[in-house]
């Protein structure tokens, strides 16, 4: 398994020296996030902590940088599911393809994730859907 916390290190000295970038700052900053996410998901760091890091790339990442901001708000709603807060999760992920429309892939994976939430929450009804939709999806869009 990569080592998460050398990453995390990694990205945070790509901030230091490449942070007046946007495009850098926005894409170490997900990196970042991630890295938080699975140390999470090991035990080695707690998911309010990937939460709060999504937070501040939601409110200071800008616009244009639709994929980065997409990224973060489907790391918000996993890190509820990893915690097994599955009301939670399927909450966040309300509106999210019209949060990030075109977005194909991020879309998917949010709705596969909103399934999972759902059906761990007996809502088959709701789930079926989720699942279905991105079986009819498209992935091949490069978005």
């Amino acid at each position: 398994m990569p080592n998460r916390v050398k990453a995390y290190r990694a990205y945070c000295e790509i901030l230091d020296h490449y942070g007046d970038d946007p495009a850098v700052h926005a894409r170490a900053d997900v990196e970042i996030a991630a890295c938080l996410l699975e140390l999470a998901q090991s035990g080695k760091a707690y998911f309010n902590e990937v939460r709060r890091a999504c937070r501040q790339i939601l409110e200071g990442v800008p616009p244009e940088y639709r994929r980065a901001r997409a990224v973060a708000d489907l790391m918000y709603a996993e890190s509820f599911l990893f915690e097994k807060l599955n009301a939670e999760a399927a909450a966040a992920l309300a509106g999210f393809e019209d949060r990030y429309p075109g977005r194909t892939r991020e879309v998917a994976m949010a709705r596969e994730v909103r399934g999972i939430a759902l059906a761990r929450q007996g809502l088959w009804t709701q789930a079926v859907p989720e699942f279905e939709s991105v079986l009819a999806m498209d992935l091949s869009d490069p978005n």
